[in-house]
């Protein structure tokens, strides 16, 4: 299947399933580009039957001549009750939903700044899934993240993420290494009546990578609700690279600060030729973007061990075991392990995953497969 043949079935379907969209005449003079198309899916044993699970992410682009563009995302969540397709999916159904839509303007008024006016879950701090794009790097953020990793939530993707009605302003235009970016929105995670302020900075070195912020929510208490936290990357000339997330996501003064508090993601790397070892320390917070969690003082322990790079640069194998450690669960430690395939071909990131729950064993009831694809055009 071609690229120009996806493009075109893509957009068909935003054309089809987003009211929100221009009509086709409003884009003649504008360029629809697929920015990120991920779908995910999870086949879990126990039953009758494994049960399938299945989401997708679409974000796209919408550029004109003139100096702004427009961005937004959708996303598609089957679940267990109905499978995998639905007879009559609509733009009203509660599980197809429009994640965010943004309007950029670059240099207003011969300003050097940007201005974007947004609503929606946009921007998510100290991910670095956001490098690539702004700053041309290659990928370096954690693959222990979001839906494939905690398909039950949270869904941990960064530190934070702006989620509301705003504005923001962005020092991109000034700066071609780094950014300073100041936003302000409704804070739809706490609420109506509640606002809050975000100040952000990033910034890419050959070796150092860093995504720094801090922010509050208001009114809140006597004081307001405080969060701050970074992300920071660092490559060696050798064989070893660094990953971290550190950060205080909920203090609400005069409070007591704890280190269930704390979100903390540790990540060395070593890769040999085309061996690859990575270890992934991770203690769960007990809040995430805004929400109590019920697993705080829980540490995951995640080792991947891989091949890379085979079949001329398409292909990585390996295994991955995952050991779960929360001394409030009744089973105090959890362990899984599997295989892993990554393919990349013709522009598309396939990945197959099979978890085996090895302790406690659960025999076929511990089994889950994981099949993912993501493409960027």
């Amino acid at each position: 299947m071609s690229q120009h043949f996806m493009h075109r079935v893509v957009l068909a379907l935003i054309l089809i399933i987003s009211p929100t969209l221009p009509a086709p005449s409003m884009l003649a003079g504008a360029e629809v580009q697929i920015d990120r198309l991920e779908l995910i899916s999870r086949m879990q044993s126990g039953g009758a039957a494994p049960t399938l699970l299945s989401r997708a992410d679409l974000d796209f682009i919408v550029a004109s001549g003139t100096p702004f563009s427009a961005d937004a995302g959708i996303r598609l969540e089957y679940d267990e009750g109905d499978g995998v397709f639905y007879e009559n999916l609509s733009a009203g159904d509660p599980r197809l939903g429009l994640r965010f839509a943004r309007l950029r303007v670059f240099e207003p008024a011969g300003a050097t700044l940007d201005l974007a006016y947004y609503v929606g879950e946009t921007d998510r701090f100290g991910s670095g899934a956001e490098f690539p794009r702004r700053f041309g790097t290659a990928e370096f953020a954690s693959r222990y993240r979001g839906y494939i990793y905690f398909p039950t939530g949270p869904d941990y993707d960064g530190l934070h993420g702006v989620d509301g009605t705003g504005v923001s302003i962005s020092s991109a235009s000034l700066w071609t290494n780094a950014d300073l970016i100041l936003y302000a929105y409704q804070d739809a995670a706490r609420g109506p009546e509640r606002y809050a302020t975000d100040v952000r900075y990033r910034l890419n070195r050959p070796r150092l990578k860093l995504d720094a912020f801090a922010g509050a929510s208001y009114p809140e208490g006597d004081y307001g609700v405080y969060r701050g936290g970074a992300m920071a990357y660092f490559s060696t000339p050798g064989p070893g690279s660094f990953f971290a997330q550190a950060g205080l996501l909920e203090w609400q003064p005069p409070d007591d600060l704890d280190v269930d508090d704390l979100f903390f993601l540790f990540e060395p790397r070593l890769r040999f030729s085309r061996f690859g070892m990575i270890f992934t320390f991770f203690s769960h917070p007990a809040s995430y973007r805004q929400e109590d969690s019920d697993l705080a003082r829980r540490m995951d322990v995640n080792l991947r061990l891989q091949l890379e790079d085979l079949v001329n640069g398409l292909l990585t194998t390996g295994v991955e075991s995952t050991f779960e450690i929360d001394p409030d669960a009744d089973d105090k430690t959890v362990a899984r392990t599997g295989p892993l395939v990554e393919l990349n071909a013709a522009g598309v990131q396939w990945l197959f995953k099979l978890n085996a729950q090895v302790f406690p064993y659960e025999h076929l009831e511990g089994l889950e497969a994981v099949f993912a694809a993501r493409t960027s055009f």
